[in-house]
């Protein structure tokens, strides 16, 4: 490779990693405050960290951990740790884009647009926008992914680099979020799948020295120890448990989402079909996991088909269309990783000659995206109306300093921790009656004993005062 095409390579890696950080940081400083439920969880968790060295929730640590010195010094210079939170995810995913390029680019050799193109696409993908605002964990998760994905394409580093990169990427990824903690586990497991398909011509030394094979055992000892001692994944494996149950309790029979009650507090931002509706985007989905093992049947590269069969075994599982209520929602939302990755593998496997196909393929994708984006951008915010954080954040008007305070919605919890950190007890659990708490619920919401007394009554909230 030239200098000059080494220039323009970097150039273009750079280009695009600005550009998806900008895009994203954009998006994410529209509205004032943090977005979603996740945005004001991660503010208390700083100050935990902060004050105390520790996680006020038990969570993975990773994420926390990585985000802190940009909420640290948002912190310190103008007072606004949720700025540097913003700044942190846009950045986690713009390397996340960045990596989707460079796998790209390992797939379409020589080929610069189509690279770049494909990791913009991730970057304004809707199911993206809206991970990366309300699920920060799960998309942080994704960085990781994809890096041991890059890793696993990319026999042009050293081995020893490799090696260490996969089970940094394992550790890191299954240290961040139980999602990335699964995804990691399927694409070793599709990574030893191809190994298999592809083992001739191939000695057996040389299978042993796979980069997937220190990546299979750090994810052997990660699982081990997770299951002996829970908290060094934040417990997060109860999660897989939760699932399990809710699986074998509803089954996988269509189950709609309970609707909104009216007067409905919480934004329910759910752009989860790309705005293109849900048969069009299972049908799409599914012509994207169909096309994927057709590449990985056709093609012998074990690069390409790796990375087809990982997209198309992601994509299908899921997108089961009839998922349990509420953990189907979530699932969707992973797809965004594996669509430009798929595509990827479809234009690879296309070949050369297949000029015309590629630029529909791109095309169709990108005006999906662009599209969806568009909507999703105005959709997704705060989980809390701003006047109603501003409610919530006068409510020390009503409540003395250091009193205890119980507050039942999880989501108003987490905004009235972040507002009000450190000046008052919140509890975890309903106060006994003599307790002399302080109860906060939503207006619409249950109501406290009979025995509470009511001490403010707004547009949004009350607070009612035990005995």
């Amino acid at each position: 490779m030239g200098v000059g095409r080494v220039r323009l390579l970097r150039m273009l890696t750079l280009v695009a990693v600005v550009a998806a950080f900008s895009f994203t940081l954009w998006v994410y400083t529209l509205k004032p405050y943090v977005y979603g439920i996740d945005g004001p969880y991660y503010l208390v968790q700083y100050f935990s960290l902060r004050d105390h060295l520790r996680l006020e929730y038990p969570d993975p640590p990773l994420v926390f951990l990585l985000l802190y010195p940009f909420e640290y010094v948002a912190d310190a210079l103008c007072g606004d740790p949720g700025l540097g939170l913003k700044v942190g995810v846009s950045l986690f995913t713009a390397l996340t884009a960045a990596l989707i390029y460079c796998v790209a680019r390992r797939l379409l050799k020589g080929e610069l647009v189509v690279p770049t193109l494909l990791a913009l696409t991730y970057v304004v993908w809707p199911q993206t926008l809206r991970l990366e605002t309300d699920f920060i964990k799960n998309s942080a998760s994704f960085l990781f992914v994809a890096l041991l994905v890059y890793v696993l394409v990319n026999d042009s580093l050293r081995l020893s680099t490799r090696s260490v990169l996969g089970v940094a990427a394992v550790v890191c990824a299954s240290l961040t979020h139980v999602m990335g903690f699964a995804l990691a586990w399927v694409s070793v497991i599709t990574c030893f799948t191809v190994l298999l398909i592809s083992r001739r011509g191939v000695g057996a030394r040389s299978l042993l020295r796979d980069p997937v094979i220190p990546a299979f055992l750090a994810l052997t000892v990660v699982t081990a120890t997770a299951l002996v001692w829970p908290p060094l994944i934040g417990g997060d494996l109860r999660r897989f448990s939760e699932f399990l149950s809710a699986v074998g309790t509803q089954g996988l029979g269509t189950r709609a989402p309970k609707p909104a009650p009216p007067n409905q507090l919480f934004s329910r931002a759910s752009p989860s079909f790309a705005c293109v509706g849900p048969t069009l985007y299972y049908g799409l989905t599914y012509l994207l996991v169909i096309a994927s093992l057709v590449v990985a049947v056709l093609r012998k590269d074990r690069r390409l088909r790796y990375v087809a069969l990982l997209s198309a075994a992601a994509l299908a599982v899921l997108n089961i269309p009839t998922y349990p209520a509420g953990w189907g929602f979530r699932l969707r939302l992973a797809s965004c990783l594996f669509v430009p990755l798929a595509i990827a593998a479809l234009v690879a496997g296309a070949g050369r000659r297949s000029v015309k196909f590629t630029h529909v393929l791109l095309g169709f994708f990108l005006a999906v995206a662009v599209l969806g984006a568009s909507v999703t951008t105005y959709l997704i915010g705060p989980s809390l109306p701003p006047p109603a954080i501003e409610e919530l954040k006068a409510i020390n008007h009503y409540v003395p300093e250091g009193s205890e305070v119980f507050v039942p919605h999880a989501g108003v919890r987490y905004w009235f921790e972040a507002l009000h950190y450190g000046e008052y007890v919140v509890l975890k659990r309903p106060p006994p009656i003599g307790s002399g708490a302080y109860i906060v619920t939503m207006l619409r919401g249950p109501r406290p004993p009979l025995a509470a007394r009511l001490v403010y009554e707004g547009e949004f909230f009350a607070v009612f005062k035990l005995p």
